[in-house]
């Protein structure tokens, strides 16, 4: 057992990986839904799309709610 992994009070935390990224940038999003990130953005501004989170100068979006909205979408959900 490393430091890392035990806070302060002693008690054990659990290791946190992540198989996919949780945050994607912009123009991921963009390309795997085959349109602009200009769309993206002006969708998410009539909030019609998740969430984007701008971080410094990048933007992102959480990979999980993206994925959310596919499915929504692909079951005929308005989102």
């Amino acid at each position: 057992m490393n430091k890392e992994n035990v806070p302060h009070d002693g008690e054990k935390v659990k290791s946190f990986s992540v198989g996919t990224p949780t945050l994607i940038p912009l123009s991921e999003a963009a390309r795997l839904l085959s349109v602009s990130e200009r769309t993206i953005r002006r969708l998410a501004g009539h909030g019609h799309f998740p969430r984007l989170i701008k971080l410094g100068h990048s933007i992102r979006i959480s990979y999980r709610a993206l994925s959310e909205y596919i499915q929504a979408r692909e079951q005929g959900e308005k989102v």
